[in-house]
């Protein structure tokens, strides 16, 4: 029997309103140190928080995706200050998965499949492992549509809760690190579709798209591949995370539109070094709660995860080399020498 979705419409993120004259113009190394400055500078403890419009912040969650999104930056060409509190801040992930060696999206919430798959995936882009007990978990909430679900069949979460999402399926396919065809087929499936639209805890256009272009190589059947090329050829960005997922997904596919959206995404940063919050969280995420109040936006009113994903974003293209884009620039240099 297939397994039904849950009807969503994509709630789009806040336009962008504010103005950028008294905002000098930064290359891409130095909006990245900017960036990072704001990022550390909103650490709670070795740990972030975000979504205040929660009852409670999915701080696990958050961490869990900062990090991830912050390995995109390479480790020499990060303040050694800074490097040395993000290592404290993936002690606090490793201190905060429960007895059993699992995560939940707020410290004390039941464990789930979605952060732990997150959490798995940060702590492997430090060279760190997550227990055995984590990668199990995350396979057992396949569902027979092949998709992945953030909670098993067994827990007392909302019925809604335990469907299979495409957004829960990439990640665990990405913390798995192995070919799955059910997987791959459930995900093709919703291709078809309008994934913005899915029963997802981010409310993105860009999102699925960009997590399925960090999976590891081979991983990604073309088939997939073309869709996700359509769908950036498609849409334009239209605020500052759906842009800077957008241009993760132009680096990702050696785009030449990549560079002019670069230095567009650089022109809205703010004066502090973040960017506008505009991650839009999704019914999916506990708490939430958009179904019964669609007219409500939980935004990341920190700018903590735009930030991130704006960091990564322009890192990605800094790692890039300058001539297979068409360019004659050298290799990056570092930050700081620090």
């Amino acid at each position: 029997m297939t397994e039904q979705q849950p009807k969503h419409t994509e709630i789009p993120g806040p336009k962008l309103v504010f103005s950028r004259m008294d905002v000098p113009r930064r290359t891409s190394q130095e909006a990245i140190l900017a960036g990072l400055e704001f990022i550390f500078s909103l650490q709670e403890g070795e740990h972030w928080t975000d979504f205040s419009g929660l009852e409670r912040s999915p701080d696990v969650w958050v961490t869990s995706y900062v990090l991830a999104r912050l390995a995109d930056v390479p480790s020499d060409s990060i303040p050694r200050d800074l490097s040395l509190r993000r290592e404290e801040s993936l002690d606090w992930l490793m201190g905060a998965c429960t007895p059993g060696g699992l995560w939940g999206a707020s410290s004390g919430l039941e464990a789930d499949a979605d952060t732990t798959a997150r959490a798995i995936i940060a702590l492997r882009r430090y060279g760190r492992e997550a227990p055995p007990s984590a990668v199990e978990f995350v396979r057992s909430c396949q569902r027979a549509n092949g998709g992945f679900a953030a909670y098993p069949e067994t827990s007392r979460m909302d019925g809604l809760y335990r469907l299979s999402t495409p957004e829960t399926t990439v990640v665990a396919i990405k913390a798995l690190a192995s070919r799955n065809p059910a997987a791959e087929d459930f995900l093709a499936a919703r291709m078809q579709e309008d994934a913005s639209c899915s029963w997802s805890r981010l409310s993105s256009r860009f999102h699925l798209c960009s997590e399925m272009l960090d999976m590891d190589e081979g991983l990604v059947p073309w088939y997939l591949l073309n869709k996700i090329s359509q769908r950036t050829a498609q849409y334009p960005g239209d605020n500052a995370f759906e842009q800077s997922l957008l241009l993760r997904c132009l680096f990702a596919l050696r785009m030449q539109r990549a560079w002019p959206e670069a230095a567009r995404l650089r022109n809205l940063q703010m004066q502090d070094g973040s960017w506008p919050a505009a991650a839009v969280l999704g019914p999916a995420m506990p708490g939430a709660a958009l179904r019964q109040k669609p007219h409500i936006l939980i935004t990341d009113d920190k700018r903590v995860l735009t930030t991130a994903t704006a960091i990564s974003a322009l890192a990605m293209g800094e790692g890039q080399p300058g001539l297979y884009f068409g360019s004659d620039l050298p290799q990056p240099r570092r930050f700081s020498e620090s």
